[in-house]
């Protein structure tokens, strides 16, 4: 009959949607400890897989996460996915930080070339129009160019402290000055994120590699 027709059809879609979530659910490597040029092998690594932006993304959200757990910060630590536009959002940034329902920075991770044009974007998109006044871009490896620093020196003089930080850096440096439980939650941070159903298994899989050439296990 036609419902039972529409019954295997249905049953059949959804074995064949747990085939694929299973193959999605790749168990992560985890860390029991790294030392500080460990972890910035780590961090050099990953930041090379290609992953359209989203490997430095969950990075700085572990580590903001990290700041937030370890200081007892009382932070909400807001973030969208990386195909998500912040316009469609109306996100200050990547991440936002926010203290007592306030945004108190916002942040951009990008793998492109900072210039003083695109500050400039940032500043009349974003931050004038929802005043924010401390704004960061983190980059992974190209610096920003002098036009970049000049725009920042210029809001930096009408009261907007815009800055910029290398991924890698910004978060060995901090581990640098704090207890080894700081690595501890970052890594927790990182694996939970990980782990959601949402990011890719090529994503997972780069994570794994990644620790296998830190660590060999």
């Amino acid at each position: 009959t036609d419902e039972d027709i529409i019954e295997a059809y249905i049953i059949g879609l959804i074995k064949r949607f747990i085939i694929l979530r299973d193959k999605s659910i790749i168990p992560l490597f985890h860390l029991n400890r790294l030392s500080l040029e460990q972890y910035k092998s780590l961090l050099s690594l990953l930041i090379q897989k290609p992953s359209g932006g989203l490997i430095p993304v969950l990075i700085c959200v572990s580590f903001f996460q990290m700041l937030d757990e370890y200081y007892r910060l009382a932070w909400k630590v807001n973030w969208q996915g990386i195909n998500v536009s912040d316009s469609s959002t109306g996100s200050e940034g990547d991440i936002t930080i926010i203290a007592n329902q306030e945004t108190i920075s916002a942040i951009e991770i990008t793998e492109r070339l900072i210039d003083g044009k695109r500050v400039v974007s940032t500043f009349n998109t974003k931050i004038i129009r929802s005043n924010v006044t401390e704004y960061l871009f983190i980059y992974t490896e190209t610096k920003p160019d002098q036009s970049a620093l000049d725009a920042a020196s210029k809001l930096f003089s009408q009261g907007y402290d815009v800055n910029f930080a290398n991924i890698i850096d910004l978060v060995v440096n901090n581990f640098a000055v704090q207890r080894p439980v700081a690595r501890n939650i970052f890594t927790d941070k990182m694996i939970s994120l990980l782990d959601s159903i949402d990011i890719p298994s090529s994503v997972k899989l780069a994570w794994n590699e990644c620790v296998m050439k830190v660590i060999p296990i």
